[in-house]
């Protein structure tokens, strides 16, 4: 373990120089991994190897592990968030490709947006609008500086706004949506997540699109009767649920 501590602390030595953000994330990942008793899963190292690609290519601070227990979080419902891993932009692009080719009627919502990867990787899409929305002020505030630095050449997007707010009370935008997750957070949080969407398409029928990628809990989504319309290995797409009635199919294919 000796060897791979002060290998840790030679990598350490490099980072002077760097963002405040970037630092702390890049100490915590690698002191985690430098003194983990066994070497780290290869799933781990594939995962260390991306953020580094990524945060690289656009000189951003979206990777890592955060655990949500080290953050002080003024919500009641912090203990069912699932800490905070970024999305695989490889990944991410092959389930945005399953949705609809008018992209521009759509706004996506990123319920558990985090450090922000997922809205930058999809502002680079012709969206009407998208919207991140994260519960952690602290990873809020690093989405916001990430979202500053991202180079204007990379978006097609025209609106890209961040929120710090809870998912499960955030009230959705009354238009046409595609509402994303990364396996934000448990069961209980999402059951009242699905039971406020399908309220709000009854409040106001329109064309919805859930794309949950890490689908831990897509049976939620089916037996609170969203249609599901896909399902690949990495991510499961819905639509809105049948029993809303012949219209919203309409509007969901128009």
């Amino acid at each position: 373990m000796g060897g791979r501590v002060e290998r840790a602390v030679s990598r350490l030595r490099d980072l002077e120089g760097d963002r405040p953000t970037a630092v702390l994330s890049r100490v915590a990942w690698t002191a985690w991994l430098a003194l983990r008793r066994e070497p780290p899963e290869p799933w781990l190292v594939e995962k260390a190897r991306v953020d580094r690609a990524f945060d690289g290519r656009f000189a951003v601070d979206t990777g890592g592990v955060t655990r949500l227990g080290t953050l002080r979080i003024d919500c009641e419902n912090r203990h069912l968030g699932v800490d905070h891993i970024a999305s695989d932009p490889g990944e991410l692009n092959r389930a945005l490709d399953s949705l609809p080719p008018d992209l521009d009627r759509f706004t996506l919502v990123d319920l558990g947006s985090g450090k922000g990867r997922a809205v930058l990787i999809a502002a680079q899409r012709p969206f009407r609008r998208i919207i991140g929305v994260e519960f952690s002020r602290a990873l809020h505030r690093v989405a916001l500086e990430n979202l500053d630095r991202f180079p204007s050449a990379e978006r097609r997007c025209p609106r890209v706004e961040l929120t710090c707010a809870d998912a499960a009370t955030y009230e959705l935008p009354r238009e046409d949506l595609v509402l994303f997750m990364y396996n934000p957070f448990g069961r209980e949080v999402m059951r009242q997540v699905a039971a406020s969407v399908r309220d709000s398409l009854r409040d106001a029928p329109r064309r919805l699109f859930v794309l949950y990628t890490s689908p831990v809990h897509a049976d939620v989504w089916s037996h609170t009767g969203f249609e599901e319309l896909k399902t690949a290995e990495s991510f499961a797409l819905f639509g809105p649920p049948r029993t809303a009635g012949a219209h919203l199919r309409l509007l969901r294919s128009a």
